[in-house]
């Protein structure tokens, strides 16, 4: 008995150790200047709050504020910011501790992602602005969408998550197994430390409706943020936050601006869920959009597009 527990502490020191090695040797990405899928765009850094984040402002007419989802970049919307520049002023920006946003003091929650989107369209006095949100990004949407002293102009959130803490385990059973190690003491540390391209593919195809959608110049992009001190930090703290976001989605009580939920036929949610939402906001338009999953922006740019100037529309 004593020779297999001496055995079994070896092997959790062993990969103990082994974890730390992989963790050290990653390579460090400067903070880019440019944009390789959007060479006339101008990236730039501020700080806000303290919290230093890379953004892009391009294009002209009425501003139009994109918000990417957890664990990604602004480079999610790389299909169709370009695109919208030429009707819309797009901002698009690192959502803090990723991308290449620096990690902030204290958990990542909803509220606080919500605040920060306020205090950075204050920094550029962006005033009535349409938000697009992915994710947790639509759910920003969606609270700045009640918030009367925000002063939107219009909301279009993609597959919003808050009905379930924790949606990312609905993406596979690679997924599911990541989403629990993410919650679990020690071993999340492990976990994040011999964190590898194959784990993030495996989880990005189950928000996929068809798997090609995902570029492999994106891939390559999200496995570089990968390598940054920030990244596991900032996943393991919103992995605390998680029941954030259904407490977020159950106080929203209903729309001040024209807004959209646009749901993908096999995102994560449930039809149930779906319609709990739609039922809580009823103000809201809701459209299922086919052929598209949880990564509606990789999956259905052209819907995106579409459902973008419509709200535009009704927002005049």
């Amino acid at each position: 008995m004593s020779r297999l527990l001496a055995g079994l502490c070896f092997g959790v020191l062993v990969v103990f150790v082994f974890s730390h090695i992989v963790d050290a040797r990653r390579t460090v990405p400067a903070p880019p200047q440019t944009l390789s899928w959007w060479p006339d765009a101008g990236v730039e850094y501020v700080s806000v709050g303290g919290v230093t984040t890379r953004f892009v402002s391009e294009g002209s007419g009425p501003d139009l504020v994109l918000l990417h989802t957890f664990s990604t970049e602004l480079g999610q919307f790389r299909k169709i910011a370009e695109k919208l520049s030429e009707t819309f002023t797009v901002w698009a920006l690192d959502l803090p501790g990723f991308g290449y946003a620096d990690l902030p003091d204290g958990p990542l929650s909803a509220q606080f992602f919500a605040n920060y989107v306020r205090s950075f369209m204050a920094e550029f006095s962006i005033m009535n602005p349409m938000v697009v949100g992915e994710s947790i990004g639509g759910t920003i949407a969606l609270m700045l969408a009640t918030d009367d002293e925000v002063g939107l102009s219009g909301a279009l959130a993609l597959n919003p998550i808050g009905y379930t803490d924790a949606p990312l385990a609905r993406s596979g059973r690679v997924a599911s197994v990541f989403s629990r190690a993410l919650r679990t003491p020690i071993i999340s540390d492990f976990a994040l430390r011999v964190r590898n391209a194959r784990v993030t593919k495996a989880i990005l195809e189950g928000g996929l409706y068809d798997p090609t959608s995902l570029s492999d110049t994106y891939f390559a992009d999200l496995i570089t943020i990968q390598q940054r001190p920030e990244f596991p930090k900032a996943q393991k703290l919103f992995a605390a936050s998680n029941k954030s976001w259904v407490q977020a989605l159950d106080d929203i009580e209903d729309v001040v601006v024209p807004t959209r939920i646009l749901w993908g036929e096999t995102d994560w949610s449930t039809k149930e869920e779906r319609e709990a939402v739609s039922m809580q906001l009823a103000g809201a338009r809701v459209t299922t959009i086919s052929a598209s999953g949880h990564f509606m922006t990789l999956d259905q740019p052209e819907a995106i597009l579409s459902a973008v100037n419509d709200l535009a529309k009704s927002a005049q």
